[in-house]
């Protein structure tokens, strides 16, 4: 075993480092390694420097288009026919999968073909939506808390102190005519009465 406290690659080359051919080579694992701080990082010229912000990540990501990026096979089926791979999976204590974004959604699903762009399981609620809560002296009017730049088929959950949560789905968005800013039109969702619920 050749042991060294550090590699360095300065090209030029199509990449650093690569194993010999899989279906060849006696490797059952192409890189396994540990760090302190972080196992693997990885960057492809972004402007936020070679430091994984969060102690104790297994892979961090930087990238001019795409910070980390999985893909599964489309082909491999199994005896049933179905397609069984994974692009990206995440488990965790707290959180499976936690997306933030600067700006536009911070967790995008789209099906390439008959799917659905999301799909939730759980034996308490499938989906939750957090209610906004109001700031300071309480609106009289909804308008005042629902969003003018409000997109067509957005759902928003509001909480008023003497209901409870009401939800809200906006069924034109806003769109800008005459350089003037049209606003968004919501409708309230009707729900039936209340059930209390006894599943411990």
């Amino acid at each position: 075993m050749t042991t060294s406290n550090k590699f360095v690659a300065n090209g030029a080359a199509h990449f650093a480092f690569g194993t010999g051919n899989p279906s060849g080579a006696r490797i059952d694992y192409g890189v396994n390694v540990i760090g302190r701080h972080c196992g693997v990082f990885g960057d492809s010229g972004s402007e936020f420097g070679r430091e994984a912000v969060t102690s104790g990540v297994g892979v961090w990501g930087n990238g001019r288009t795409v910070g980390v990026q999985g893909r599964g096979s489309f082909t491999a089926r199994d005896a049933e026919g179905q397609l069984t791979s994974t692009g990206v999976r995440g488990e965790g204590g707290m959180w499976g999968v936690a997306g933030f974004c600067a700006e536009g959604a911070a967790i995008v699903g789209h099906s390439m073909s008959g799917g659905r762009g999301g799909e939730f399981h759980c034996n308490r609620a499938q989906i939750r939506l957090v209610p906004n809560r109001p700031e300071g002296e309480k609106p009289r009017d909804p308008g005042d808390w629902l969003p003018a730049d409000g997109l067509a088929g957005d759902l928003l959950a509001y909480w008023e102190d003497t209901v409870g949560a009401t939800l809200w789905f906006c069924d034109r968005g806003s769109f800008v005519e005459k350089g003037q800013l049209v606003p968004a039109m919501w409708v309230p969702v009707q729900l039936g009465a209340q059930v209390e619920g006894r599943m411990a």
